[in-house]
């Protein structure tokens, strides 16, 4: 690698990863680029290659949030989403662990669903049965 690429990568470390990603460069980093692009690249200006560069910084950072808001907020995907499917499961497993013998009388129905078929319930099913034969729950 360059002396002046040292420099350039030392001058955008300083600047930090996220302000890089945004489209702050340190103006090194121009100068370089454009005295590379006087010797391969006569047809392309500074300025062009500048927006483009920047273009692609920030398409990037817009995929990475895109994709990390699709992994946290995806309806039943989501990280939100499982971490709260398996805290549903873990009180279904205490639930059926405890036995029934609290069950109110207007849930016993509910005992006819295998464990089998509970745990292959949608997230909003489970807490439904949960909620029923919780003795907390109304009449």
């Amino acid at each position: 690698m360059s002396q002046n690429m040292r420099i350039v990568g030392n001058k955008i470390d300083r600047i930090g990863w996220r302000h890089f990603t945004e489209g702050k460069l340190p103006t090194a980093f121009r100068d370089m680029q454009r005295q590379h692009l006087l010797s391969h690249h006569k047809y392309l200006t500074i300025d062009v290659w500048m927006k483009g560069f920047i273009d692609q910084l920030l398409t990037l950072t817009h995929t990475q949030w895109l994709c990390r808001n699709l992994t946290k907020h995806h309806k039943t995907m989501g990280t939100k989403a499982l971490a709260t499917r398996e805290e549903i499961q873990k009180e279904v497993e205490e639930q059926l662990r405890m036995g029934f013998s609290d069950l109110p009388r207007y849930a016993q129905g509910l005992l006819e669903i295998s464990p089998d078929n509970l745990f292959g319930m949608r997230t909003a099913d489970q807490q439904y049965w949960l909620n029923a034969v919780s003795p907390k729950s109304p009449p």
